[in-house]
């Protein structure tokens, strides 16, 4: 049976996002052959099937976004059989997987087979048929321009600062750090912007013409509004002398000693994550599911930024495999350096991995690290500004990832070294290492009720280099 059919798009899917394919006199949903994939793109409205050239991370947000809204997403690295695809010059075409599930089929049909094929299809996206409404959490009023974990509550943060939180009870049992860290609750936003009319009325009216162009679908009008939006926030928000005493008080009591970040740098950073808000595709993300703009707030969890060997994202439980078999197999991926080279699906592969739950026992490696470039924290150290908004991992929302998360210096890119990484070369450390991850992974799981859960974190080098440590950065219920 065909995974899913209809009209082909030969476009990047980056150059198609806002567009709503639902709206198409044909009535057929859209398979689009995308040759590059970012790995932070949305899955437009209407869209059934991406095929990409791009390797793409089982972790990356992209990769999550599909399974979210039930999209076919699929890579074709091999130039040659990328290239014969596209001479096919499809119109209409079926999508399936072959009988063994290790490869994909694609059949050249008519107009009137598409619509029967996706009438019958055993998979339908959430991205076409009747528009679908999300409700976000309410937030808290506090008087508090700053919080610490104490006080992540419900209401008062978002779900990265409550994870952070409640990580402190699985830290010490999984033996693990866990960050210090304080953040700007629900409200900050709103209460730096009363102090400062002039960025609010400049903003309100970009809001206005953005916002008029959800009936308009202007779709290039609507991109410089909210550009604008993003200019007046990020430039033009001034530092009010509360908040600073605040912050202030708020580095000293977190940061280590020899990493002294500015008030200055961390609020440009943090004005940054609180412009985020209308980038295009986190604007059309909450039109498209019915989130208006003033239910939408964005909190800032803040700390600083790990001095990481590797990173990694864990899925306690195998999104890639079935129901019954996935429930007992943790799958993760890790990268060299910092995790932005994995969650935004930098060009090649990250290690990938599944191992039993139950045993400990690694099952498969299903890719050998191989990303050309990795990250790295500045030499003098860093604090990160990580968006912590109230639209994030909600049901049938694939919220995370849609708002910007922003270090006070920039990120230290070089070539990947793999000629002597132990992720390659030494087998005892790499299955120990899984073997922890898989035990960190279940103990968040437990902590969580049993939940399957989506863990981010990352290996420091500590003692001169002597030991290595794991740090529990995140955790949000799986996709």
């Amino acid at each position: 049976m065909a995974k899913c059919a209809g009209k082909v798009i030969l476009q990047n899917l980056e150059d198609a996002q806002g567009e709503d394919f639902t709206t198409k006199d044909d009535g057929l949903s859209v398979v689009f052959f995308s040759e590059k994939l970012g790995g932070l793109e949305d899955i437009p409205k209407g869209v059934s099937c991406v095929i990409t050239k791009t390797p793409v991370d089982v972790l990356s947000h992209v990769a999550i976004r599909a399974r979210n809204t039930g999209a076919f997403l699929a890579s074709v690295q091999n130039d040659d059989i990328w290239n014969a695809l596209i001479a096919q010059d499809f119109k209409y075409v079926a999508v399936a997987k072959s009988l063994d599930g290790n490869s994909v089929e694609f059949t050249n049909v008519e107009e009137s087979e598409a619509k029967t094929l996706l009438s019958t299809s055993s998979t339908t996206t959430s991205s076409g048929g009747e528009k679908k409404s999300v409700s976000v959490p309410k937030t808290k009023a506090t008087r508090k321009l700053v919080v610490f974990p104490d006080a992540y509550a419900v209401g008062v943060v978002g779900g990265k600062s409550q994870s952070l939180a409640a990580s402190a009870k699985v830290a010490e049992k999984a033996n693990v750090i866990v960050p210090a860290s304080f953040a700007l609750p629900f409200g900050a936003f709103e209460k730096a912007l009363k102090k400062d009319p002039e960025t609010k009325a400049n903003l309100d009216a970009c809001l206005k013409i953005a916002s008029a162009t959800a009936k308009s679908n202007d779709v290039e009008l609507r991109r410089k509004a909210l550009a604008m939006a993003r200019r007046v926030v990020s430039e033009g928000l001034e530092l009010p002398d509360d908040f600073a005493k605040e912050l202030e008080a708020a580095i000293e009591q977190t940061s280590s000693s020899n990493n002294k970040v500015s008030v200055d740098d961390l609020w440009a950073s943090i004005c940054g994550v609180w412009a985020s808000k209308w980038t295009e595709r986190a604007f059309n993300s909450r039109l498209a599911v019915g989130i208006k703009e003033t239910e939408l707030s964005v909190a800032v969890l803040n700390m600083e930024l790990c001095d990481a060997e590797y990173a990694f994202v864990l899925h306690s439980k195998d999104p890639t495999s079935s129901e019954e078999d996935g429930a007992d197999i943790m799958c993760g991926e890790i990268c060299v350096g910092l995790g932005e080279a994995l969650v935004g699906n930098d060009p090649g592969r990250a290690l990938g991995f599944r191992v039993d739950k139950k045993t400990k026992q690694v099952l498969e490696i299903t890719s050998q690290p191989s990303k050309p470039v990795a990250y790295y924290s500045p030499p003098n150290g860093a604090y990160i500004a990580r968006s912590d908004s109230n639209g994030e991992d909600l049901e049938d929302f694939a919220g995370a990832g849609l708002y910007d998360s922003i270090p006070t210096s920039e990120t230290l890119s070089k070539p990947a070294e793999y000629s002597a990484c132990d992720l390659i070369w030494n087998t005892t450390f790499r299955d120990d290492l899984l073997q922890k991850l898989c035990a960190l992974a279940v103990d968040v799981e437990t902590a969580a009720g049993g939940k399957a859960q989506d863990v981010e974190g990352c290996v420091i080098v500590e003692n001169g280099g002597e030991t290595r440590q794991l740090v529990l950065l995140q955790s949000r219920a799986q996709v």
